[in-house]
């Protein structure tokens, strides 16, 4: 029974609320899987609330979404804090993609750390925005003075991979986003300056392996890290890069390492530029009793996450029409090139705003000599725009965004490349998951085709048309048949 008078439920919030909190006394994994903007936060809310599973942890992708959970527990009488990883914390002028190795190795002479006090610190702050205000007048850490208004709170919101704080129970939104593997992107011109900073303390012979990779990578497309880099050059490399952190606080050599740590490395030319990119397998453990919350989970997901039951909302689902003569397939692209432009300029003629997500090496192709708008080209997403827009489907704004657009198209099924499949597949075999070559390549392009029509489809009323342009799509009509009303042309 719902147990707020002045709170209206939504159809279905009851029956869902009832089956989360059984759920959780019995200590499963449960995901609810119901459409974006139908209303998930609040009845697993009062799921927690009314079975005393608290404190409870909220895990998000982006803190942004933090603020509309702690919107609703404030409703509901809960008490909760928004905690931020250090790049958000920091008060040290360093690199963001630095702060976390400085703070380990440098915290002990840090002002900031060596200020900190529980007394300096509000117990009234209710997000990290806070206690870095105040960090700065009074110098103390926000990052670790976090923790004094983290053991007050009943609810602790925070990214997916911060450290965790004690809690009876987990939430984790978005979580067709957990399994996702991590992209690291690193340009091509930025291995110079690593090579420098090796020189600089003598280490000619790994200087020379970066050398020969940079040769290697201009006339490959994936690098086999192996061949140039093994893991005692590795340990060098950070042994050195522990050297230059504190006297250069924005190391080169940091995001080589970084990159040389992923399962695979591959070579993306994107507006005149190559970048070396690498891509990690997820490594995410999820403890009981835990609530998965999404829009988007498809069965093999469902499965690599051992979920114990599935809620289900039903969706309103929208027309999508497949472009089945047409494909990106590495072996057949260069002769569709032509036909994507072809589609592109009829829909241009239809619709005022067309939408267009692809791969770098697709947006490359298809937007060359073309009147439009490309991601690159511009600092902040345009709002007021006409034309064709292409962006990245794997970029900064194919997730967390709303666009507004008459069509939306994905130009190819956005699959990794197959070696790079081939190395995230070994890498979940390793990891104990089920079905691991679905999660590497599978997985990854059919969440990704659906956070990217998400960008315009998120608000029920917009009338968008959708093409999925690649006929690899046939093949998954019947999982895209739960969120589309599929049609072919």
């Amino acid at each position: 029974m719902w147990p707020y008078r002045l709170i209206k439920p939504r159809k279905y919030q009851v029956e869902v609320f009832e089956q989360i909190a059984k759920n959780i006394k019995m200590n499963n994994i449960i995901a609810l899987d119901a459409p974006t903007g139908w209303g998930k936060t609040l009845p697993t809310l009062i799921a927690l609330k009314e079975t005393k599973m608290l404190p409870a942890l909220w895990l998000v992708r982006s803190l942004t979404i933090g603020s509309r959970v702690s919107d609703d527990a404030t409703l509901l009488g809960l008490r909760c804090f928004i905690a931020a990883g250090r790049g958000y914390t920091c008060l040290v002028d360093i690199d963001s993609d630095e702060v976390h190795e400085y703070c380990r190795v440098m915290r002990h002479r840090c002002k900031y750390f060596l200020g900190l006090d529980e007394k300096k610190v509000s117990p009234y702050a209710s997000s990290y925005v806070d206690l870095v205000e105040d960090g700065r007048r009074k110098i103390f850490c926000p990052y670790y003075a976090q923790d004094f208004n983290i053991g007050k709170a009943d609810i602790v919101i925070q990214n997916y991979h911060r450290r965790r704080p004690y809690a009876r129970v987990i939430v984790i939104d978005e979580a067709h986003n957990i399994l996702q593997p991590s992209e690291t992107r690193l340009p091509l011109d930025h291995v110079p300056d690593a090579i420098a900073e090796l020189k600089r303390f003598h280490e000619d012979r790994l200087a020379m392996r970066l050398e020969k990779l940079m040769e290697y990578a201009s006339d490959n497309e994936v690098v086999e890290k192996e061949l140039f880099i093994n893991e005692g050059d590795l340990q060098r490399m950070y042994s050195v890069y522990l050297e230059v952190l504190p006297v250069k606080r924005g190391s080169a050599l940091g995001r080589v390492l970084r990159l040389f740590r992923c399962d695979a490395v591959y070579v993306d030319a994107y507006r005149g530029r190559r970048y070396l990119v690498g891509i990690r397998a997820s490594r995410f453990f999820i403890p009981r009793p835990a609530v998965l919350l999404s829009g988007t989970f498809l069965p093999g997901l469902l499965g690599a996450l051992r979920v114990d039951s599935v809620i289900s909302v039903p969706r309103v689902r929208r027309e999508a029409i497949i472009v089945d003569d047409v494909t990106t397939r590495y072996d057949e692209f260069h002769e569709n090139v032509f036909r994507y432009k072809k589609l592109i300029n009829r829909l241009r003629a239809k619709y005022r705003r067309v939408l267009v997500f692809g791969t770098s090496r697709v947006i490359e192709a298809v937007s060359r000599n073309m009147q439009c708008l490309v991601e690159g080209d511009f600092i902040k997403l345009p709002t007021d725009w006409s034309g064709v827009l292409f962006l990245r489907s794997r970029g900064r704004y194919s997730e967390g965004v709303d666009i507004n657009a008459d069509a939306v198209v994905i130009l190819g099924a956005p699959f990794l490349t197959p070696a790079v499949i081939s190395r995230l597949a070994s890498s979940y075999a390793r990891l104990g998951y089920d079905e691991p070559y679905r999660l590497a390549s599978e997985i990854p392009m059919l969440i990704t085709t659906l956070q990217c029509v998400g960008r315009v489809t998120r608000n029920p009323e917009n009338n968008v048309d959708i093409f999925l342009a690649d006929s690899r799509f046939i093949k998954y009509v019947e999982f895209l048949e739960k969120y589309f009303i599929i049609k072919t042309k």
